[in-house]
């Protein structure tokens, strides 16, 4: 299971190799790429699946819903696509995304959903706070995946 994950991460970093920097398109791709391989706890009470992204901007939000629009599903479950303008405004939604870049305080993000089942990837944060954490190591897009504080939410890594 782990493996598969690993290869999968491989792969997307080989593919990325020539890419020196994430876009809103690539962020939205490796976005849903990576909730594919998680399961939440709360899962089967799961109606429609929401992707939040943490940014007082729309451009990643607009790229989350074209790829929603392509994928439809995750985990046979609709997708529906929101943006929050402040850390305090988090609220129903399984996986937020948030970028460094934008200033957002990353303890303040844990603090806000911890224990309420939300996935939260990120991008450019220091090693190990995060879930999921996009980064640029050498010119090249890598990706840290802390299985600790996922499993420390309830969350699995599946095959």
């Amino acid at each position: 299971m782990k493996l598969l994950l690993v290869i999968f991460l491989l792969f997307v970093g080989l593919f990325a190799k020539s890419q020196q920097k994430f876009d809103d398109k690539s962020r939205a791709i490796f976005i849903f790429d990576i909730v594919k391989y998680i399961t939440w706890a709360n899962e089967a009470s799961i109606d429609t699946f929401c992707v939040g992204v943490l940014d007082e901007k729309n451009s990643l939000e607009e790229e989350l819903k074209k790829v929603a629009a392509i994928r439809l599903q995750v985990h046979k479950k609709p997708i529906k696509v929101i943006r929050f303008q402040s850390i305090e405004s988090i609220d129903n939604c399984n996986t937020i995304f948030a970028n460094n870049e934008n200033g957002y305080d990353i303890d303040k993000i844990l603090k806000r959903i911890k224990g309420k089942n939300i996935l939260l990837a990120t991008e450019n944060y220091s090693f190990h706070k995060s879930m999921v954490n996009f980064i640029i190591v050498n010119n090249i897009q890598r990706y840290e995946i802390n299985e600790p504080k996922l499993l420390e939410e309830g969350f699995k890594i599946y095959d």
